[in-house]
C-alpha cells in the first residue's frame, strides 16, 4: 500500500482516475478529465497503489480566501472496499494537510450514505448543518436524460424515504398517489435504476418497494412492477422474460431460506390489485 500525491499525471493516469470514479458510483461519477485535471493544480489529489495500480483515491479542493480545503471525493474500487483503504487515504491525507497548515476540511455527503458519513464521524467530522436539495432536483433523476423531464413527472412525498418522486407514467403516478392515502402503507421508495436484478437477458430494474403496517397483510414487505397491461402489445417479450425471472428469483431466495416469503413479489397496474396480493 503507497499513498502518492499527484501532481503532474500524464493522460492514462487521469483517465484511470475518472474510470475508478465511474465505477463506484455505478456510472454517475462526477469527475471527468476536465475536473481531474483542475482539482490536481488548484486542489490536492491522493492516490493509494497496489502493485502500481490505483485503487483508492481522494480529491481535495482549495476554499477561495480561506486556509481550509473542501473534501470534493473519496473513491475505492469495487475490489479493494471495505479493507480500509477510505480510512487509511484519509487519516494520511490529514496529516499532510495539517503539516501544511489547513485549518479545517468541510464535506457535504448524501443523508442516506450511512457508510461515508460513519467513516467520516469516525475521523472527528461533525455535521454543521443540513442543506436541502443541495444537489438540485437532478439527485431525484437516474440520469441526464431523464433530469430533462418536466416538473410534472416530480411529484412531493410524504411516506417516501425522499421528498420528491419521480414517476415515469400515469400508472406511476396512480399507484404513487394510493400509496399515500392509505394508511396500511408504512413507508415506499421508488427504487433507483441501480437496484437491479440480473437475468440472462440483462439487468431488471423493479419500480417499487413498499413496507405495511404489521398486522394489516401477510406480507409486511412487498417489491412491485407497476405496469398498465401484461398484454403483448404493452409489454415486450423480453420485458415479460426477465418479469417471469425476477418472479424466479425471489422464489430462489424464499427456498435457500434467504427471504421468509416467496409472495414478497408482483406485477401490479394498481393499489387494489396489490392489496389481492399481500393481503
Amino acid at each position: 500500500m503507497k499513498l502518492v500525491h499527484i501532481k503532474n499525471p500524464n493522460f492514462e493516469v487521469m483517465k484511470k482516475i475518472v474510470e475508478i470514479e465511474q465505477e463506484a458510483f455505478e456510472g454517475a461519477g462526477n469527475v471527468d478529465l476536465w475536473i481531474v485535471k483542475a482539482l490536481i493544480r488548484y486542489g490536492l489529489v491522493f492516490v493509494i497503489t497496489e502493485n502500481d495500480k490505483i485503487v483508492c483515491i481522494v480529491e481535495y479542493m482549495q476554499v477561495f480566501n480561506k486556509k481550509s480545503l473542501f473534501l470534493y471525493g473519496i473513491s475505492t474500487l469495487k475490489k479493494y472496499r471495505h479493507k480500509g483503504y477510505a480510512n487509511y487515504i484519509l487519516n494520511e491525507t490529514e496529516k499532510i494537510l495539517k503539516n501544511l497548515s489547513y485549518k479545517e476540511i468541510e464535506l457535504t455527503v448524501a443523508p442516506e450514505n450511512e457508510i461515508a458519513i460513519s467513516l467520516y464521524k469516525k475521523h472527528g467530522y461533525i455535521q454543521e448543518k443540513f442543506l436541502e436539495d443541495e444537489y438540485g432536483m437532478d439527485l431525484f433523476y437516474d440520469n441526464a436524460e431523464t433530469a430533462k423531464l418536466s416538473d410534472e413527472h416530480l411529484l412531493e412525498s410524504k411516506k417516501g424515504i425522499y421528498n420528491f418522486v419521480k414517476v415515469d407514467s400515469n400508472t406511476e403516478r396512480k399507484f404513487k398517489e394510493s400509496l399515500e392515502q392509505y394508511e396500511d402503507v408504512r413507508v415506499y421508495v421508488k427504487l433507483p435504476g441501480k437496484f437491479s436484478i440480473r437475468t440472462p437477458l440483462g439487468n431488471y430494474n423493479p419500480d417499487w418497494a413498499i413496507a405495511f403496517r404489521e398486522g394489516s397483510v401477510k406480507h409486511i414487505y412487498f417489491v412491485a412492477e407497476t405496469k398498465g397491461s401484461m398484454s403483448s402489445l404493452q409489454l415486450k417479450q423480453a420485458e415479460k422474460a426477465k418479469i417471469e425471472c425476477a418472479k424466479a428469483h425471489f422464489r430462489a431466495l424464499a427456498e435457500a431460506g434467504l427471504i421468509s416469503d416467496q409472495y414478497i413479489y408482483g406485477v401490479v397496474s394498481s393499489y387494489e390489485e396489490l392489496l389481492g396480493l399481500v393481503k
